[in-house]
């Protein structure tokens, strides 16, 4: 492989959440935009299928379909919880079985990758795609990886997170080649709002719910609920200031 193309893994993922949006959705007016998504992460799939000869397992789609189901369902019980009447401990726990599941799916995230070969290890970011991640997931993926790497990881993780983050940069300049104005201003607000959702949930992430206490736990689930609409946002400004042709709808469900 010699693109910059999504990476597999990431590709798959986001497939099958948009399989989820397209049985879920509530109003028919998102559905040209999750069609468009849905087109361009199934090109991303039939192409490692077509043009790299990967053999693209039923179960990776059938297994991380079924984990973002269940992400989906938790998310809404922490987005709607309050409404319905769930105490904040409630909504805590809500949030502790969304940590346990996501887990899980980077699990499964982690096992493509090795039956494929195609970790960041081995993706040799030159060239350029019409495949490759869309913009603002690229902006977003690096400003994540900055934190990851000023959290002081292991040698050979922070070896990882490199490889990543030089792909990823690549891409956003691969953007830039193609005369895209990639303004400093996102990659900040990005980096910024993803900064503050990670000093909220990195003692859950870490397991000290007990330390906490669910009532904790609860309360910032909401306040981070509350980021993740003004994440989407931005990444829509970027996504229409950048002229790109779709970008993420956040599916609200019952």
């Amino acid at each position: 492989m010699n693109s910059l193309k999504m990476p597999l893994h990431e590709a798959i993922d986001r497939l099958t959440i948009l399989m989820l949006k397209r049985d879920r959705l509530r109003d028919e007016k998102d559905r040209p935009v999750v069609e468009k998504e849905y087109v361009f992460y199934k090109r991303v799939v039939d192409s490692y299928r077509k043009d790299d000869g990967i053999d693209i397992k039923d179960k990776w789609i059938e297994d991380l379909k079924e984990i973002n189901a269940q992400c989906w369902d938790r998310e809404t019980n922490i987005r709607l919880g309050r409404t319905n009447g769930l105490s904040l401990e409630e909504v805590g726990q809500c949030m502790i079985h969304l940590r346990d599941i996501n887990r899980i799916r980077m699990g499964l995230k982690n096992k493509i990758i090795e039956e494929t070969g195609l970790g960041f290890n081995e993706i040799k970011v030159q060239g350029n795609t019409d495949l490759k991640t869309p913009l603002p997931e690229a902006i977003e993926k690096m400003g994540i990886l900055t934190l990851k790497l000023n959290g002081v990881p292991s040698e050979e993780y922070r070896r990882l997170l490199e490889k990543e983050y030089d792909f990823y940069t690549k891409v956003v300049d691969a953007y830039r080649e193609d005369g895209v104005n990639v303004k400093d201003e996102w990659i900040e607000a990005l980096k910024e709002i993803n900064g503050a959702t990670w000093k909220m949930e990195i003692d859950i992430t870490q397991g000290r719910e007990n330390e906490l206490g669910l009532e904790e736990v609860g309360r910032r689930a909401i306040l981070l609920r509350d980021g993740n609409k003004i994440r989407i946002a931005l990444k829509k400004k970027i996504a229409d200031e950048a002229g790109l042709d779709f970008y993420e709808i956040k599916t609200e469900t019952t």
